[in-house]
């Protein structure tokens, strides 16, 4: 039976779109053109191809103007479906139980007889000889009983699989083989067999007892009778033939209604699709149930794997660790009943056993992952646990307490997980399952990543190299099936390539990518590979309609050499060695002995060609990565970059195995690089010339060119040329011409291909400093004033300070000493006009130095000021204003006529004020008269003053009234 929702690990969506197993496309087959014939109708109907009204006669249908005929017959066809399907199912279920409980009594009858068996007083080779004729005897009843249900001629011809029935004897398989009531033969050879083994001491059980084991092959054979009943008994004839009929009649008249029904033709698709559709659903599902063991329609009961589930509990009773006996108690265990109300499950008690660390019954459901989900702990970016497709954060703790963890069971094992050989590494029971780590070679697809149920996760080695491991969940009682000990061969399993650092944290580390896996990887032994191998043939050749012979893949010893020699180009010895170890794991690869005594062993010469192919092109697929990264770190290495070569060795640490000599090389490079990157980040830091050199200097030996090698180079640069400039600065201040000359070849020897910054304008200086400087010399050799004076101002304009121009402005100020002494004797005449005359022609000459005619230039304006100021006071005849021009033109060293009259006006003015204030003072005696004597005169002098005075103060008077000194004088 097909499964599917929870049960097939599918969304609960999932089962709306699956075909397999559905009986919509056969449905929609039939229903579709149906529902189109009424999309027709309609269109002919509304367009009146055929007549309008009542006039349509084809498409008008007008005699279904009552609907009430048609309610009463859809209901009477849906009720006779309906009634059928009910009566299908329960022929179905009842078949499935009555199926199941044949399988039932019988494997509990074969159990009891192998278990009267274990204490029976025969020697032990007769007692396997029962216990394996007795259990083969089982399998081949229930594969007769099961052939004899399934309608399958492929199964009628070849039957189902049993335990190995080629050995018995020849007779007996050919009464079999040609008998039409195998299982009555069947069962009657058990009986006899355990009526004999009774009588003969291999029961050692009363009769009684043994009656139990007959009583029970009874009773499943009375279930296989009402089994065999479902599986031949049809349903009535005349009804599933009514039924038909009417599904044909209501599937041709529901388009005619609809068209009379429905307004729309959409509508009249949609109501005939609709209806028909699930009607015909309910038909093609009644046919299914009525044929519970038709195993062409996966729906129906699997006979094939019924039979594969009696072999297997078959299997099991003679396997050695269930016929060790019934389990002991522990020899410390406390006999006493308080014992007893201590609660525990089962696989609980397994891991403690097992030395798994368990703390409390939350460990075993689950609680890490809506932890880590709810992210209630403090995380990190962890190296060595990043997952290769993502980086993510991961939590940060000293011991992983959410893993349960074993110290006994959690070292490497070996087994085969999703049918690859490899060694394994148990890391701990993360919620529901068990987490372990695989090497990466196992991973043939790895890119896939969790959609193939893994995670790549990087961990480091013991010697500090990056590695990546696989990491896979499995069944926590898959761990049964690891193993601690190989059996294989070193080439023939996948194995850790180094040994790890604490491998369990770092994968706990990496939990947030653990919990994304959502696949359990599937873990067998190779005994179930092989029957599992097996079962595919059998599968193949019971679809194929083939007998299993027929596909066996056996071969004897030479054919085997020559196929492996012709198809895969071996050698004779290699195709002797491939078969010796074949025959020496015959776990693996099926093998028969014949009559002759000659072996015979499986080989699938398309597999095997497949797998070579495949090893061919890992191995060309490792060697074109192991040359890649090869390439990539000397690329990194010319490159000079640190980042690129610690990343081209993480890459071939991950990707390749390639030798830890290459890999060391390249690591010693990194740390040289590292310590040069610091050293010469040191020195830009402090920004020294011969420290950036000399780091500079150590990176190139190494070959670093890198970003801060890059910086340096830059910054030196800078430095230098600062340096230069601070150079060709202080020599230019010095005004040597030597000096700036040696500056600059200093600069350009420290600047040399870095920067012409400054040379070209010092260069130049240079060249006006020689060229002031020889004028300057032959001035001074003629003594020629102006061409002398004009040589001095250029050398002290462009800021030359030579011997030449020292001697130079000695000569000139011998050749200017007359002008100089002339425009001195100008400037102490005080005279603006003469100083004026002086300074024109002293500059007509040009012989002057420039500061001495800038002296007499300022020394001239402040004259020419000071008589406009004296001339503005002049005119306002205010004697304040007079003696600030006095004052100015003392300043000004002025002692022209201008200065004269201004005296001359302020002594008058003040003189005239003193009369005025005299003529202005009363006569009469007494204090006020004495406040108006004259200085120097007393009170009695005035009193006796001549009449001469008394007759010269209208004189004053006036000449005070016009303004004339010489009259107020008189």
């Amino acid at each position: 039976m097909i499964a599917y929702g929870a049960k097939a690990g599918q969304p609960s969506w999932y089962m709306f779109f699956q075909v397999s197993g559905s009986v919509f496309p056969q449905c929609f087959m039939i229903v579709f053109p149906i529902s189109i014939l009424a999309v027709v109708l309609k269109v002919l109907h509304q367009e009146e191809v055929f007549g309008k009204g009542e006039n349509d006669w084809v498409t008008g249908f007008y005699f279904l103007k009552d609907g009430s005929p048609w309610g009463g017959f859809s209901g009477f066809v849906v009720f006779v479906v309906v009634f059928r399907l009910s009566q299908a199912y329960s022929t179905y279920w009842a078949a499935y139980g009555t199926t199941n409980g044949v399988l039932g009594d019988w494997s509990g009858a074969a159990a009891s007889a192998v278990a009267f068996c274990r204490h029976a007083k025969k020697d032990p080779a007769t007692v396997e000889e029962f216990l394996h004729t007795i259990v083969r005897l089982f399998s081949m009843l229930s594969a007769c009983a099961l052939q004899e249900l399934s309608p399958r001629k492929s199964h009628q011809v070849w039957g189902l699989l049993t335990l190995n029935a080629g050995s018995v004897d020849s007779k007996s398989l050919s009464t079999l083989d040609g008998s039409e009531l195998r299982v009555d033969l069947c069962y009657h050879w058990i009986q006899q067999l355990i009526v004999d083994s009774q009588d003969s001491g291999l029961l050692a059980v009363p009769p009684p007892i043994v009656g139990r084991v007959l009583a029970e092959l009874s009773a499943g054979m009375g279930k296989f009778g009402d089994a065999k009943k479902h599986a031949t008994c049809q349903f009535n004839f005349p009804y599933a033939q009514t039924c038909k009929w009417l599904l044909v009649l209501y599937s041709i008249m529901m388009p005619l209604m609809m068209v009379r029904w429905s307004n729309w033709i959409s509508g009249a698709f949609i109501f005939t699709f609709v209806q028909l559709f699930f009607i015909w659903t309910l038909e093609f599902i009644t046919v299914i149930l009525e044929n519970p063991f038709d195993t062409s329609n996966p729906n129906c009961i699997d006979v094939f794997q019924l039979q594969l589930g009696m072999n297997s509990s078959l299997l099991l009773l003679l396997d050695p660790t269930t016929r060790a006996g019934p389990p002991k108690l522990d020899k410390d265990a406390l006999l006493k009943y308080p014992e007893l109300q201590k609660r525990d499950t089962v696989h609980k008690a397994t891991l403690r056993k097992e030395g798994w660390k368990l703390k409390d019954e939350s460990e075993l459901k689950g609680t890490s992952p809506l932890d880590l989900e709810a992210g209630d702990a403090h995380t990190k970016q962890g190296c060595g646990s990043c997952c290769c497709c993502c980086r993510c954060s991961h939590r940060e703790l000293d011991t992983p307490t959410e893993i349960a963890m074993s110290d006994r069971y959690c070292v490497k094992r070996f087994g085969i997980i999703d049918d690859e050989k490899t060694a394994v590494i148990a890391i701990g029971i993360f919620g529901d399952e068990l987490i372990v780590a695989l090497p990466p070679s196992c991973i043939k697809l790895a890119g896939q990543g969790f959609r193939r149920g893994l995670a790549m996760i990087t961990v480091k080695s013991t010697s500090g190299r990056a590695c990546q491991v696989a990491v896979k969940k499995i069944a926590i009682s898959d761990r049964h099936k690891l193993h601690k000990t190989s059996v294989w061969t070193q080439d023939e399993y996948n194995d850790f390539p180094y040994e790890y650092q604490d491998l369990a944290h770092a994968i706990y580390l990496a939990a947030r990518n653990i919990v994304q896996i959502r696949c359990i990887a599937e873990v067998r032994l190779q005994a179930e590979l092989k029957a599992q191998k097996k079962i595919e043939e059998a599968k193949k050749a019971d679809k194929d309609g083939l007998g299993i012979d027929q596909i066996s893949k056996l071969k004897r010893q030479a054919s085997f050499r020559d196929t492996l020699m012709k198809e895969c180009g071996f050698d004779k010895d290699a195709a002797e060695a491939e078969w010796a170890r074949r025959l020496a794991i015959p776990d693996e690869y099926e093998q028969e002995r014949e009559e002759g005594g000659e072996v015979m062993i499986e080989l699938d010469i398309a597999a095997f060609k497949k797998k070579l192919e495949e090893k061919k092109k890992a191995e060309e697929e490792a060697a074109r990565l192991l040359e890649t990264n090869r390439k990539s770190i000397v690329d990194a290495k010319s490159n000079g970059k640190i980042r690129a070569l610690e990343a081209a060795i993480k890459k071939a640490e991950l990707e390749t195995h390639m030798t830890e000599e290459e890999l060391d090389s390249a690591r010693k490079l990194v740390q040289e690089w590292q310590e040069a990157d610091k050293a010469l980040a040191a020195a830009c830091e402090k920004k020294h010339v011969n420290l950036i050199k000399t780091g500079m200097q150590a990176a190139g030996a190494v070959g670093l060119k890198n970003e801060t090698c890059a910086r340096a180079e830059k910054l030196l640069a800078e430095l230098i040329v600062e340096e230069a400039q601070a150079s060709l600065a202080a020599a230019k201040e010095t005004g040597g011409i030597e000096t700036l000359k040696d500056a600059i070849q200093e600069a350009e020897a420290s600047m040399a291909g870095i920067s012409e910054k400054g040379l070209k304008v010092a260069r130049t200086l240079v060249q006006s400093w020689e060229a002031a400087d020889s004028a300057l010399k032959e001035a001074s050799e003629s003594q020629d004033g102006p061409a002398l004076k004009k040589a001095v101002d250029v050398a002290v304009s462009l800021g030359l300070r030579s011997a030449s121009l020292s001697l130079a402005k000695q000569v000139l100020q011998t050749v200017t000493a007359a002008d100089r002494e002339a425009l001195e004797a100008a400037m102490s005449a005080g005279r603006a006009q003469v100083l004026q005359t002086a300074i024109t022609e002293a500059r007509a000459k040009g012989i002057l130095p420039e500061d001495a005619l800038t002296d007499a230039q300022q020394l001239l304006d402040k004259q020419v000021a000071a008589e406009q100021i004296l001339s503005d006071a002049l005119s306002a005849a205010d004697p304040q204003q007079l003696e600030v021009a006095l004052v100015t033109a003392d300043s000004a060293k002025l002692h022209d006529e201008v200065v004269a009259a201004a005296k001359k006006a302020l002594e008058a003015a003040k003189a005239a004020e003193a009369a005025q204030n005299l003529l202005k003072s009363p006569t009469a005696g007494g204090d006020e008269a004495d406040s108006m004597l004259l200085p120097g005169e007393s009170p009695k002098e005035s009193e006796d003053q001549p009449a001469e005075v008394l007759a010269a103060e209208p004189m004053v008077m006036q000449s005070v009234e016009e303004g004339d000194p010489e009259g107020f004088e008189a």
